[in-house]
C-alpha cells in the first residue's frame, strides 16, 4: 500500500472558533491553517528567526503537497453566542481624560465582540496527505514534522488549544469515532485554502513586517497573507451530491420580502426565468448548443444527459419563526460548482419578474447574494434524521395503497439519488410548525392547500420522514448532509427536506460540554408575519 502522511490534531476544549476570510465560521479547519500552524511551531522551536531557517525546505515541501483529505469531528454552531470587550490600546486616552478630570471609562475604549464558537461532538481532527513514495528526502521531511508538531499548540484562536500528532500510514488506515469526510476535487459544497509553494515565503515576509511594524514614531500595517490558493471540498455524506448557492429577498427598501409558502412554485417558475434570461444571453463557455435547454430550463428528452438546475424557495424553519419564503437556493450536482458560481454572481442585485399576478400588487423582490444563516443551515446541516417541509410529489398515484405507496417512495428516492439505506415513514402534516399541508385543495379549516404545476396534478402528495443508517442489523444511524429534494416536484421547491437534528454524540469527557443537538427547537430566527406578502 502506498504511504500516506497522517497529521492528526486532538482539540482539548470542545469548540472551534476559527474564521475564514469573510469572518464565517471556518469548519474544516483549511489546510492553509494547518500549515501556519506549523510555521509558528519551528518558528518557537528554536527562535523566531533560526527555527524557519532549518525547518524551511519541509515546510516547503509540506505546503507543495496535494490538498489532503480532511477527517473532520461532527458539530455545530453553538446555540448561543457570548460577548467580549476587547481592548484596542486607547488606555493613554482614557488616563489623559482623568487628568483633565473628565469621566471616560475603560469600558467605552473596548470593542464589543460577538463571539459564536462551532461546538465539536469529539475532539480529534485528521489531515491525510497522499505521498509519492518513500524516498530519503520524504522520510527526512516526516522526522522533521513530528519534531515540529510538538510545538504545535493552537489551530484557530488562541484559546482553541491542541495537540499534534504526525506519523506515516497505508492506505488501509481508517478513523474512528464520529468523524465525517471531507474529498479535495473540481467542484463541492466549499471552498478552503490551500497552501502554495509560495506560501511559507509569504508568512516569512509578513512575520517580518509583524516584527518591524512600528519604525520609530510611524506605525506601518501589516499586509495580509495573499499566497495562497482555493480547492472545493465536498462531503462524504452529501444525500444526493448537491452543492448550492442562496439567496435572499429583499423589497427596494431594503426590508424582507416574504411569500406564502404554499405558493412557493411561483418564486420557483420566476428564478427559473430569470436563469433562462441570464444563461440565454451569455452562456458559460464551453457548452453545448442544447445546454440551456437541458440544465437551466429542464426540458429533458431521453436522449439528453442527466442533470438540471434545482430552484428552491425555502421557507422559514423554527419555534418562533413563520413558514414564509424570505430564501432562495439554486442547487446543482457537484460537477456544476462553476456554472452555479456564475449563477450566482449574475443574480446578486437582480429583480425577480411575475408574469402574472403572482406577486399580488407587490413590488419585485430584489436577489441579495446570501453566504449563510440559521435557516439556510436548517437544509444543509448534516443530520441522520429529515422531514419534509413541503409536499413530496411521488412519481404517479398511489391508488390509497400502502404497498404501493411504500414501492413510489423507494422509486422518488432512487431518481433523487439517495443511496444511504434508510427507514421512512409518511403523513399528510409537515412535522414543522406551520408546514405547508399535503392537501392540494384548500380546507375551511387549517391551512390552505398548495399549488403544484399542472403535469402533477394527478402525482399522489405526501410528507415524509427519512432517518438514514448504516444497513447493519443494529441500524446505526449515518449522517447525511444536505440539501435533499424529494419526489417529482423537486426541481421547484416541492419534496424539499429539513434536518432534524443528530441523535445525542458521546462526549469525550469534555469538561461541561453539551453534546446534545435540539435543532428542532433552536437556531432559527423569528421570522414573523409582520413582512412581506402575508
Amino acid at each position: 500500500m502506498p504511504a500516506q502522511l497522517k497529521i492528526s490534531i486532538r482539540y482539548l476544549t470542545p469548540y472551534s472558533h476559527a474564521r475564514g476570510e469573510r469572518g464565517e465560521p471556518e469548519w474544516p479547519p483549511s489546510p492553509l491553517r494547518l500549515l501556519q500552524s506549523f510555521v509558528a511551531a519551528a518558528a518557537g522551536v528554536h527562535n523566531e528567526r533560526e527555527g524557519l531557517k532549518k525547518s524551511l525546505p519541509t515546510l516547503q515541501w509540506m505546503a507543495g503537497l496535494a490538498p489532503p483529505t480532511i477527517y473532520a469531528p461532527r458539530g455545530r454552531p453553538s446555540k448561543s453566542s457570548y460577548r467580549m470587550y476587547v481592548p484596542n490600546n486607547a488606555g493613554d486616552k482614557v488616563i489623559s481624560g482623568w487628568a483633565r478630570g473628565s469621566d471616560v471609562s475603560f469600558a467605552r475604549k473596548r470593542p464589543e465582540k460577538d463571539v459564536r464558537p462551532f461546538h465539536l461532538f469529539t475532539n480529534s481532527l485528521h489531515f491525510l496527505f497522499s505521498l509519492e513514495g518513500e524516498t530519503e528526502f520524504i522520510r527526512h521531511c516526516v522526522d522533521d514534522l513530528k519534531r515540529i508538531s510538538r510545538g504545535v499548540t493552537h489551530l484557530g484562536w488562541g484559546v482553541d488549544a491542541v495537540v499534534a500528532q504526525v506519523e506515516l500510514v497505508d492506505g488501509r488506515w481508517d478513523p474512528e469515532g464520529a468523524v465525517e469526510k471531507w474529498i479535495p476535487g473540481s467542484s463541492g459544497v466549499l471552498q478552503l485554502r490551500v497552501p502554495t509553494l509560495a506560501t511559507v515565503s509569504d508568512l516569512g515576509r509578513k512575520h517580518g513586517q509583524f516584527l518591524n511594524r512600528i519604525q520609530g514614531t510611524v506605525f506601518e500595517p501589516v499586509s495580509p497573507l495573499t499566497e495562497y490558493r482555493h480547492v472545493y471540498y465536498r462531503s462524504g455524506t452529501d444525500g444526493t451530491d448537491l452543492c448550492y448557492r442562496a439567496f435572499e429577498l429583499r423589497n427596494w427598501d431594503g426590508s424582507r420580502f416574504r411569500y406564502p409558502a404554499n405558493r412557493l412554485v411561483h418564486l420557483a417558475g420566476m428564478l427559473r426565468h430569470l436563469a433562462i434570461e441570464e444563461f440565454g444571453k451569455l452562456p458559460p463557455e464551453g457548452v453545448d448548443p442544447q445546454w440551456v435547454e437541458r440544465f437551466v430550463a429542464g426540458h429533458l428528452r431521453p436522449d439528453m444527459p442527466q442533470g438540471r438546475f434545482y430552484y428552491l424557495p425555502l421557507p422559514s424553519i423554527g419555534k418562533f419563526a413563520d413558514s414564509g419564503v424570505r430564501r432562495l437556493m439554486v442547487a446543482a450536482p457537484s460537477h456544476a460548482t462553476k456554472w452555479l458560481d456564475i449563477l450566482a454572481q449574475r443574480f446578486h442585485g437582480k429583480t425577480l419578474k411575475a408574469e402574472g399576478d403572482e406577486l399580488g400588487g407587490l413590488a419585485p423582490p430584489i436577489l441579495v447574494s446570501l453566504r449563510s444563516d440559521p435557516i439556510i443551515r436548517r437544509y444543509v446541516q448534516a443530520s441522520s434524521s429529515w422531514a419534509s417541509i413541503t409536499p413530496v410529489l411521488l412519481p404517479g398515484h398511489d391508488d390509497h395503497m400502502r404497498s404501493k405507496r411504500e414501492k413510489l417512495i423507494r422509486k422518488a428516492l432512487k431518481q433523487a439519488g439517495v443511496e444511504q439505506p434508510c427507514d421512512f415513514e409518511w403523513s399528510n402534516s409537515s412535522m414543522f410548525p406551520r408546514g405547508v399541508s399535503s392537501v392540494s385543495k384548500p380546507r375551511a379549516q387549517g391551512m390552505p392547500g398548495f399549488i403544484r404545476p399542472d403535469h402533477l396534478l394527478p402525482n399522489s402528495a405526501i410528507h415524509l420522514r427519512l432517518d438514514f443508517h448504516d444497513g447493519s442489523d443494529a441500524k446505526n444511524p449515518v449522517w447525511v448532509r444536505g440539501p435533499l429534494a424529494i419526489g417529482s416536484g423537486r426541481f421547484c421547491g416541492l419534496g424539499l427536506m429539513a434536518g432534524l437534528g443528530v441523535p445525542s454524540m458521546p462526549s469525550m469527557d469534555w469538561s461541561g460540554a453539551d453534546t446534545e443537538l435540539n435543532l428542532t427547537e433552536g437556531e432559527a430566527e423569528s421570522d414573523s408575519e409582520e413582512d412581506g406578502m402575508q
